[in-house]
């Protein structure tokens, strides 16, 4: 490395900067960018030049001066003036690039504090996925999983019921508890004991389920494992063919309609193949729509209930009457007209049960238009929402269009924390959770919930009706009242703004929305959840 960048180097070291400023840069070209920055000092000068002469920066700074940031963190001079970090924030930046060996994209964030905070690339560890489960009973200490999570490498332990599990490898299997399978890889998995049945397309042949005493390779079937816990066990083949692998590397082909108990390292006695011995899709099916049924009517009839309580201002169930609404109906207690929120772009979709409808967010341009006057003290923001990526560096839940003293904002941040904004006559406050949403919790349905309490001088955070935050409210008047006006669900129209920062559209499905003028109580908010819950049996 010299002590100057060729233009060659330059070229692509701004290739690489304007990748990680607009937030697309991928895992391998960040790994390259930072080794890079590592070990030549003319790419770290180049690098905070290049940096500090953002665009893309200087709307991140402005807005943190404008709304959630306070003062700015990085102190940028006018366009028409040559522009230059200060010493400390150069230094700053440096000491995170070199020290940090697990450092991922830049997210400048603004807290109280006023730190810079890093956040690193999410990164899919799984192997597989759970996709669905019925009377699921975990062994106690085993790892927890919901349908929806990926799985790792690891230990999947059950003590009763049935999951169904989808490898990366395209192979599926359902296990019947109690059971202890392994998965090593997105194509093998070792049965300590339980019952397994494998439906391996043609994408996945060559999938081996392994047992104490011989490996199943699967050559496109769909075949029955049965494994004691003494170690004895049976090989069904309902379709196609397997190969049965002893530790004494004796090899013997099972076709469909045989089947073969095993107790040792050698092939065993024939017996009559029998398909009713192990889980079945299908009744997966019949079992889970059912139990949905029950869950989705006790939630009608909770609702009905929830709709009296004075309190509750705007409440949207996001049951249209007709499949092409455009408004959506608020059956909460206020009688304002602006509660009957317009919707653009977003789509009707399925919601946490089948007969179930959700409002699908995916374009900046999808939003619900919503007007609320008068002014509040205490507030309790709870909705239901299934969130498919974290793509912004900050996510509406809702906001108010103005952002004026008064003014509360309810959004979640791309580093998994949830947050309520609001003005002050002083200044911003923002109120951030713990860092508790995170890449496995993408595609699953959660119960957000964040509560403005006054007189208690607290704003509080929970997740499944989990209290995961609580935090002090400092350096706002308590006698602000609060303020929304217009208003948007799901997105943000800051009037006269534009840059990175202010595109904010949630990427994901709500399918419930409930907002109080009062402080709810964590024991209200967890039987909303309770009853809410969509899968009751297999949540964490």
């Amino acid at each position: 490395m010299g002590d100057v960048l060729t233009d060659l180097e330059v070229l692509k070291l701004g290739a690489l900067c304007d990748e990680l400023v607009d937030g697309v840069i991928s895992a391998d070209r960040h790994a390259e960018l930072q080794q890079w920055l590592l070990d030549d000092e003319a790419a770290r000068r180049h690098y905070v030049k290049v940096m500090a002469l953002s665009a893309s920066l200087h709307d991140y700074a402005g807005e943190f001066e404008s709304e959630e940031g306070g003062e700015a963190m990085v102190e940028f001079a006018d366009r028409g003036e040559s522009t230059r970090w200060p010493w400390r924030a150069r230094l700053s930046l440096a000491a995170a690039l070199v020290a940090s060996l697990f450092l991922g994209m830049l997210l400048l964030g603004q807290r109280s504090d006023n730190k810079m905070r890093v956040t690193s690339i999410a990164q899919d560890d799984g192997v597989a996925v759970l996709t669905r489960a019925s009377g699921l009973q975990w062994v106690e200490g085993a790892t927890r999983y919901r349908p929806g999570d990926r799985i790792p490498v690891g230990e999947v332990k059950i003590a009763a019921g049935t999951v169904q599990i989808e490898f990366y490898s395209g192979a599926t299997v359902i296990l019947e508890g109690p059971a202890h399978l392994d998965i090593r890889s997105a194509n093998e998995a070792f049965c300590h004991f339980g019952k397994v049945r494998g439906n391996v397309p043609p994408q996945a042949v060559g999938f081996t389920v392994k047992t104490p005493d011989y490996d199943l390779v699967d050559l496109g079937t769909e075949f029955g494992i049965s494994v004691d816990e003494n170690g004895s066990s049976e090989v069904h083949v309902f379709d196609g063919e397997v190969e049965l692998r002893s530790v004494g590397k004796t090899t013997k082909a099972l076709s469909e309609g045989e089947a073969m108990r095993l107790g040792g390292s050698e092939p065993g006695e024939a017996i009559d193949m029998d398909p009713a011995l192990f889980p079945q899709s299908s009744l997966l099916d019949d079992v889970d729509g059912s139990r949905a049924e029950s869950r989705f009517q006790r939630w009608k009839t909770f609702s009905k209930e929830l709709k009296n309580d004075p309190s509750l201002i705007a409440y949207y169930t996001f049951e249209p009457e007709r499949s092409w609404d455009r408004v959506l109906h608020n059956q909460g207690q206020s009688e304002e007209p602006g509660l009957n929120g317009a919707i653009v772009g977003a789509k009707w979709t399925s919601g946490r049960w089948p007969g179930k409808q959700a409002l699908d967010f995916k374009s900046p341009a999808d939003r619900v238009r919503l007007i609320l006057p008068g002014e509040f003290k205490a507030l309790t923001y709870a909705a239901w929402v299934r969130i498919d990526g974290m793509d912004r560096l900050w996510s509406s839940l809702l906001l108010t269009d103005d952002w004026k003293p008064g003014s509360p904002h309810w959004q979640f941040e791309r580093t998994g924390e949830m947050i309520l904004g609001v003005l002050g006559k002083e200044g911003n406050q923002n109120y951030y959770s713990d860092r508790e949403i995170g890449f496995n919790d993408l595609g699953r349905w959660m119960f957000l919930a964040t509560v403005f309490d006054p007189e208690k001088l607290e704003v509080r955070h929970l997740i499944d009706g989990r209290l995961v935050s609580r935090v002090d409210i400092v350096n706002l008047d308590k006698r602000l009242p609060l303020k929304f006006g217009a208003m948007e669900m799901g997105n943000y129209n800051p009037p006269g703004k534009r840059g990175p920062s202010n595109i904010r559209n949630f990427n994901g499905r709500i399918d419930e929305f409930m907002l109080f003028n009062r402080a709810l109580n964590d024991e209200e908010l967890n039987e909303i959840f309770q009853v809410g819950r969509p899968d009751a049996a297999t949540q964490k």
